[in-house]
């Protein structure tokens, strides 16, 4: 049975647990001989963790936002930019059928095959699709 979860997220997680899912990007030995550079990055990582920096590039929402003057992440605002885009072409009445489709996951089949059972799932649509005519393909991941 599926655990309901309740409440906030979780705190911050410790400093080795921080460490372990930092350095899991960089197991492979040819980062070895940059360990002490990937140290002072973790330092720097750990300290924009601990201060909560979780979009430290941002810019006031402006105008179609209930509060204009809030600061916004630059690539949120620039990914619903480029879905906005897509949905306007989409909507051209005189462009083929088609179905866009947006994969928000981190990973990807290229990045982790093994992880990303939504993209396979995706895939597998896309296949299907494509074996349509009438179906224009269009990804935008």
């Amino acid at each position: 049975m599926t655990e309901v979860r309740k409440g906030q997220a979780p705190g911050q997680i410790e400093r080795a647990a921080f460490h372990e899912r930092f350095m899991d990007s960089y197991r492979d030995p040819a980062f070895r001989s940059e360990a002490d550079a990937l140290a002072r990055i973790e330092v720097i990582a750990w300290k924009a963790y601990q201060e909560g920096r979780k979009a430290p590039v941002t810019r006031k929402a402006g105008p179609g936002f209930a509060d204009p003057e809030y600061e916004l992440s630059v690539d949120w605002l620039e990914a619903r930019d480029r879905i906005a885009q897509a949905q306007a072409n989409w909507s051209l009445p005189d462009t083929p059928s088609r179905v866009l489709l947006i994969n928000g996951s981190r990973a990807t089949m290229a990045a982790v095959p093994a992880r990303c059972p939504r993209h396979t799932a995706s895939c597998n649509w896309r296949a299907r699709c494509s074996k349509r005519s009438r179906c224009r393909r269009t990804y935008w991941t």
